[in-house]
C-alpha cells in the first residue's frame, strides 16, 4: 500500500480456485478450430492465414462444402488437404489445454474465447475486477442500512436506484456522481496461453441432478495468480478501503453460503471452499446469486417470486418458486477431473 496525497494504492492479487470466464463477445464456431484429439490440444488459427492459404491451393469450394456438410473438426478438413506439420504450424494463432471439454463422445461445441489485448495476450479488464468490488460495497451498505423502499424486480435494471441511493457523492444520480469514481482498477497484467483451459458449462440443481450444457468456454486455470492496480481516492473512501473490502469480502461469503449453497447438498467441492475462507465471484458464468444485490434488499420470497415469475424468466425458471430459490441451478464446470465452481476466485489486498 502507497499513499500519495489524497490517493492510495493498492495491489489486488486475484487466485483463480474454480475456472474464470471473461469473454469479448466472440465465438469459435465448430469448424473454426482445430481439435487433435490424439495430442490432446486444441489449435486456434489466424483466421487471415486460414483463408490465404485455402486460397492458395485453390480449396475454396471444398472448404465451403466442409462448412456445410455439418462436419465440425477443421482437423478433417486440413487433413484432407495434406496440411504439412510447417504449414500449420504457420496457421496456429495459439493452442489450448481442452481440458475436460472435449473428452469422451460429445460432439465438438462452439467456443467462446477469452478477452485479450492489443498483441493477442489474455487478460481480465478491470471493469470487470472493478463491478465485482462494487457489488461486495452495495452488500456491506445494505447490511449496515436495509433498504425500505420497493425494488423493481421487474425493471431492466433493479439494482441501479440502490446504487444511485447509496453510492451517490453529492445526492444526484448517475456515473459522474457515484463514489466509484473514486475508485480505479487497472487491467491485469497479461497472461499466457498457457493459462488457459477450455471448460463445459455444468448446473446443479438442489436435489442432486446434474445437466452439461451444450457451451465451451475458453477459462483462466485453477490456481493462476492475477495482479491488478488499485488506487482509491479517500475524499470518496476514507479510511482504510482495503480492510473494508476485506470485511466485506467475508461477510459476503459467510451469507452466501448460509443463505445459497446450503441448499446444495452434498455438492462437490463447496465444503472444502466453505473452510478454506472467503470467495469473489468474477467473470461470466458464475450465475446471477454471486452478483446480485436484490437479496439484500428485499424479502426473500419476494425476490424468488419476482424474479422467477417476470416476463425474461418466466417461462424457463417457473421451477424456481416451487425450490424456493432463484436461480435454482449452482453453476460448476469439470476442471482437472474435479467439480469446480466457476468463477470463483481468491482476493489478496496488499
Amino acid at each position: 500500500m502507497k499513499e500519495l496525497r489524497h490517493l492510495t494504492q493498492y495491489r489486488l492479487t486475484l487466485t483463480a480456485v474454480g475456472p474464470v470466464f471473461v469473454g469479448d463477445g466472440r465465438q469459435l464456431t465448430k469448424s473454426e478450430y482445430y481439435y487433435d484429439a490424439p495430442r490432446g490440444l486444441v489449435v486456434i488459427p489466424d483466421q487471415a492465414r486460414l483463408f490465404d492459404w485455402i486460397l492458395r491451393r485453390g480449396a475454396e469450394d471444398r472448404y465451403e462444402g466442409f462448412v456445410l456438410s455439418g462436419r465440425s473438426n477443421l482437423r478433417d478438413f486440413l487433413q484432407g488437404e495434406r496440411v504439412t506439420p510447417e504449414e500449420l504450424g504457420e496457421l496456429e494463432l495459439y493452442r489450448v489445454d481442452p481440458g475436460n471439454a472435449l473428452t469422451g463422445n460429445r460432439p465438438l461445441q462452439n467456443l467462446s474465447l477469452f478477452r485479450r489485448d492489443v498483441q493477442n495476450r489474455p487478460y481480465i479488464p478491470g471493469s470487470s475486477l472493478k463491478g465485482a468490488l462494487r457489488t461486495l460495497l452495495l452488500q456491506r451498505l445494505l447490511r449496515q442500512s436495509p433498504w425500505q423502499r420497493p425494488v423493481d424486480l421487474e425493471g431492466r435494471a433493479p439494482a441501479r436506484e440502490i446504487e444511485d441511493a447509496l453510492l451517490s457523492s453529492d445526492g444526484r444520480s448517475g456515473a459522474l456522481h457515484s463514489r466509484m469514481r473514486g475508485v480505479l482498477v487497472s487491467d491485469s497484467v497479461p497472461l499466457q496461453n498457457s493459462d488457459l483451459v477450455l471448460c463445459a458449462k455444468e448446473d446443479r440443481a438442489p436435489n442432486g441432478r446434474e445437466s452439461v450444457l451444450n457451451l465451451v468456454r475458453e477459462c483462466l486455470r485453477p490456481g493462476t495468480r492475477v495482479s491488478f492496480a488499485l488506487t482509491v481516492d479517500r475524499r470518496f473512501w476514507p479510511g482504510d478501503f482495503g480492510a473494508v473490502l476485506e470485511q466485506s469480502l467475508r461477510d459476503s461469503w459467510d451469507w452466501y453460503c448460509q443463505k445459497y449453497l446450503s441448499r446444495f447438498p452434498g455438492a462437490p467441492d463447496v465444503h472444502r471452499l466453505r473452510q478454506e475462507g472467503p470467495i469473489l465471484f468474477v467473470g461470466g458464468g458464475s450465475g446471477y446469486f454471486s452478483k446480485s444485490i436484490a437479496y439484500y434488499a428485499a424479502p426473500w420470497d419476494r425476490v424468488v417470486a419476482g424474479m422467477a415469475g417476470s416476463r425474461k424468466y418466466a417461462v424457463r425458471n417457473r421451477r424456481d418458486v416451487e425450490v424456493g430459490i432463484f436461480p435454482h441451478m449452482l453453476k460448476y464446470t469439470t476442471c482437472q477431473g474435479q467439480k469446480q465452481l466457476l468463477g470463483a476466485c481468491r482476493l489478496t489486498v496488499e
